[in-house]
């Protein structure tokens, strides 16, 4: 549904209702994405030590999945902006955007697995949709005429808000642990 109404308003030049649609897309999308990618981490061994019981196995697995939370935001913004791409009949530049991205994804991976182990991979699939992002998010801007402005100060918010719920969690789970002491799990 988000293609037929971008592209509508973009044939019919429709400047500031194709802006508005943009920005409304990318707020909702973060309004969900980037919280929901801090509870994960914030969460990440208890996740794990529900479903493995060796608390190394679970320690181990969490970290990964701690480091891997932030592609989640990054994965979900390059649907969007390809989708948006498309709507405003740019699609090859989503094709250069994704080639960009797997090429310095290709380049970077395996120095990045000797560097860092597992994580460099993370870190590898993390660059490579940044670059791709960054391509889309220019030509949005460029050839859409986003104003990015607006949307930024409301994604800094959430990502604050994000935080701060994140940090009363962690600090909950320290808080709850002091006051129950004991095994937190069943072995």
């Amino acid at each position: 549904t988000i293609i037929p109404a971008i592209t509508k308003s973009y044939t019919s030049a429709k400047l500031e209702e194709l802006q508005e649609q943009i920005s409304k897309i990318f707020q909702v999308l973060l309004f969900f994405t980037i919280p929901a990618a801090f509870g994960l981490a914030s969460i990440a061994y208890d996740a794990f030590r529900m479903v493995y019981v060796n608390p190394e196995i679970a320690l181990g697995g969490s970290q990964y999945l701690i480091s891997f939370a932030p592609s989640a935001i990054l994965s979900a913004i390059f649907t969007v902006s390809a989708a948006i791409l498309q709507g405003i009949d740019y699609q090859r530049k989503t094709m250069i955007a994704f080639s960009a991205g797997i090429l310095v994804k290709v380049l970077v991976n395996t120095p990045l697995l000797h560097i860092f182990g597992g994580h460099g991979a993370v870190l590898g699939t993390i660059l490579g949709y940044l670059v791709s992002n960054v391509i889309m998010l220019y030509c949005i801007v460029k050839f859409a005429k986003f104003k990015i402005g607006e949307t930024a100060k409301t994604v800094f918010l959430i990502t604050i808000y994000s935080a701060a719920m994140s940090a009363v969690v962690i600090a909950l789970k320290a808080i709850l642990k002091w006051l129950i002491p004991g095994q937190s799990y069943m072995e």
